[in-house]
């Protein structure tokens, strides 16, 4: 984050967090989207609220 990228790719980032906190987390990086920086996540077992701000995703 020091550098200002423009792609981010982060691998369970909200593993092991309740869902308050992954939900402030989601919104952080929302964001940072909005904002021009393009994100690659994964996301293990979400809740359904916080499923449904994604904008896009591809399910494997």
């Amino acid at each position: 984050m020091l550098i200002n990228p423009s792609l981010l790719f982060l691998d369970g980032q909200i593993s092991g967090l309740d869902s308050t906190t992954a939900q402030l987390i989601v919104s952080t990086l929302w964001e940072l989207a909005i904002g021009g920086r393009a994100l690659m996540m994964t996301i293990h077992q979400p809740s359904t609220h916080l499923f449904n701000t994604f904008h896009k995703f591809l399910l494997l």
